[in-house]
């Protein structure tokens, strides 16, 4: 799953079926209930954005690294070019599902505006940072077309010019955006390096969601009640992949759902993804757990 799913549920999908298909299908991420000035809401994830990581490529001419002047040196492309994708822009892309997320919220009416605008929603998740950077980080990245370069590799030993360079970027795209819009941005943001810089793609996943209009939507939401006492839900885009956009594609409904202790709020939980410590607390997937217990047995008694 780490991998982009290929030899996992990719393969199980498209290749065994009738062993793995389900019509309806509770996936691995779930997101602690958000604080407005009316009560906890609880998010629930309907969809997720879509994968594009892409390998960028340079070449260039071996020399010894004791006389560099003139030298073809592949790495000087790779750093323009990345130069260009940290400081350009993301494009901004609002979603019906972040219109609704942020309606949800009981913000103040200039905010809430602010972050569906698309002119306005960069200025806005500045603002939030001051406060709560990293709620803004998830703004940013469910209103944006994100751009990671997370791995760089060029060279083979201190003296020696390199013939070749290469960058891993970890591209996430909004639903509407497609492999076009990602290689449309990187050339773009990568200006004249363009010109010496291959992309290569490596992994392209199209953006998935769920409809609402189902029993496992009703069974969660009646759930949350049960264990909560409130029926105040927003859909939430997940800005990381799970293996579900492969069931997605053959017409599964999919969504991702949990309960949190009060001691984790939605920032905070986002920045354990992939950061020094990524536990939650035993309380937590007690909680977790009852929920899902009461999702299915919920939803056994609603499709009978």
């Amino acid at each position: 799953e780490e991998n982009s799913g290929t030899l996992g549920a990719k393969y199980l999908v498209e290749n065994h079926w009738e062993l793995v298909g389900v019509d309806y299908l509770l996936t691995e991420v779930a997101y602690p209930a958000l604080d407005t000035p009316s009560g906890p809401v609880f998010p629930i994830a309907v969809g997720e954005k879509g994968p594009y990581w892409t390998k960028l490529r340079s070449e260039g001419t071996p020399g010894h690294g004791s006389a560099p002047y003139g030298s073809d040196n592949a790495l000087m492309p790779i750093a323009e070019a990345l130069h260009g994708l940290f400081t350009t822009p993301m494009p901004v892309a609002i979603t019906d599902e972040w219109r609704e997320f942020v309606n949800g919220l009981d913000l103040d009416p200039d905010v809430a505006e602010a972050l569906v605008d698309p002119d306005r929603v960069d200025e806005a998740v500045d603002a939030l940072a001051v406060e709560d950077p990293t709620f803004a980080r998830y703004v940013h990245a469910a209103t944006h077309l994100t751009v990671s370069p997370n791995r760089a590799v060029g060279g083979v030993k201190t003296n020696v010019v390199p013939d070749s360079a290469e960058v891993d970027v970890d591209l996430r795209a909004l639903p509407g955006m497609d492999r076009s819009h990602v290689d449309e941005h990187l050339r773009k943001a990568m200006g004249s390096a363009a010109d010496r810089v291959e992309l290569l793609p490596v992994a392209d996943h199209p953006p998935t969601s769920s409809s609402r209009s189902n029993p496992l939507w009703d069974a969660i939401v009646d759930s949350i009640e049960v264990h909560t006492g409130s029926r105040r839900v927003v859909p939430a885009l997940m800005t990381v992949a799970t293996d579900a956009r492969f069931f997605r594609r053959r017409g599964t409904v999919a969504y991702g759902v949990g309960l949190f202790d009060d001691r984790l709020s939605f920032g905070e939980f986002l920045s354990l993804f992939h950061g020094h410590d990524e536990r939650v607390s035993v309380e937590s997937i007690l909680l977790t757990t009852q929920l899902l217990t009461t999702v299915v047995d919920r939803f056994e008694s609603l499709v009978g």
